[in-house]
């Protein structure tokens, strides 16, 4: 009985990589913004409605180039409560202070009314999460930045071939970024990319990328090495070419899920919104007793499922945001104790899906 996760990575055809592999090698240029990563550039600009494109290195990397090249006076980031560490851990080494924010209960994005709670005279920007591909409220959240003359940028790390207003949710935001890490729907194995509209930003965040540089390659700010390589970029681009036909697999595979568990007792589902078009870039479910997830856990090791918790645990708890340590965000923590993630990709077929069903449901007996 094979092993099935919550993620599978997603390989390209085997012939069309290494043909794409060979031209990188013998061309002799494998780094420092070639072809593969312009053209690679170029396709995710077109694929999520943006003017401005810029592959790095991971995702975490783009949320440390973005926030850097905001060039913002230091002081608080607003931030939801859950989510992966990573949208704390940047605005901390970059200097901020991160404030946390409950989150709304039915899609766990960033709550726009507890953040405007949360603003204060040391506010430097917002940063919400699509979290699972599931839309903030941008409207609300732009008015708020509006308001008060700050920016709000998005961690769009599961946010690839979502749609709201038939736009990609990579599209909202003075910036946002996602990450194309092996787990992601698109993959370029490691790496992530940064989107904006806005051409000066867009300048800082390529210098950025590359030391600081400037178009003539004198150093002229404070930089780093973000690059992505060629190898990465060509993964990055057929990867990307399958996103529609993997968006719609895993839609087929989260109506069975939905249709098995609407009547499920102790077992809540996400639904989809209005003019959202939701990639399913995973499957969550809210478990009512946080018992019951272990339970599930269990079950499933023993019909060679995984299923994983996420986010355990919620930001508030993470040692090195002491100023947050027992702070109450209670959504937040339902999430973090009641959200359990189940197995969805292309490959998986409906004896697959019925497996995934049936552990679930005897669990829960």
């Amino acid at each position: 009985m094979k092993r099935l996760e919550v993620n599978q990575t997603i390989i390209p055809e085997k012939k069309r990589l290494l043909h794409h592999w060979e031209k990188v090698l013998e061309s002799g240029k494998l780094t420092n913004n070639q072809v593969e990563v312009q053209s690679f550039q170029n396709e995710l600009k077109v694929s999520c409605h943006r003017s401005h494109a810029l592959a790095v290195s991971s995702g975490t990397m783009a949320l440390h180039l973005l926030i850097r090249a905001l060039d913002l006076p230091k002081g608080e980031i607003i931030v939801p409560a859950f989510s992966f560490v990573a949208t704390a851990s940047a605005p901390l080494w970059e200097g901020y202070n991160v404030v946390l924010c409950d989150i709304d209960p039915k899609t766990f994005c960033l709550d726009p009314s507890k953040a405007e709670a949360r603003i204060s005279s040391n506010t430097r920007a917002i940063l919400g999460v699509h979290v699972f591909g599931q839309p903030c409220a941008v409207e609300k959240l732009e008015a708020l930045g509006n308001k008060h003359g700050i920016p709000v940028i998005y961690d769009g790390a599961h946010a690839m071939g979502s749609m709201l207003h038939n736009k990609s949710l990579l599209a909202y935001g003075l910036a946002s970024m996602t990450s194309l890490h092996t787990s992601k729907i698109v993959s370029s194995i490691e790496g992530g990319a940064l989107f904006t509209d806005d051409d000066s930003l867009y300048k800082r965040l390529f210098q950025i990328r590359y030391f600081g540089r400037n178009a003539s390659n004198q150093d002229e700010l404070l930089g780093t090495n973000a690059k992505m390589h060629e190898f990465s970029a060509a993964y990055g681009q057929l990867s990307l070419a399958r996103l529609n036909e993997e968006v719609e697999a895993r839609r087929k595979i989260a109506a069975q899920y939905d249709e098995a568990f609407l009547a499920v007792s102790g077992l809540d589902i996400f639904k989809e919104s209005s003019n959202h078009y939701w990639n399913r870039a995973y499957y969550p479910v809210q478990v009512h007793d946080s018992a019951a997830i272990e339970q599930i856990m269990e079950q499933g090791e023993t019909q060679n499922i995984g299923f994983r918790p996420y986010w355990r645990p919620a930001l508030q708890d993470l040692p090195y945001l002491e100023k947050e340590n027992g702070k109450h965000y209670p959504v937040a923590s339902f999430a973090a104790n009641h959200t359990l993630c189940l197995p969805i990709y292309s490959s998986m077929n409906s004896n697959d899906v019925e497996r995934v069903i049936q552990c679930i449901i005897k669990a829960m007996e």
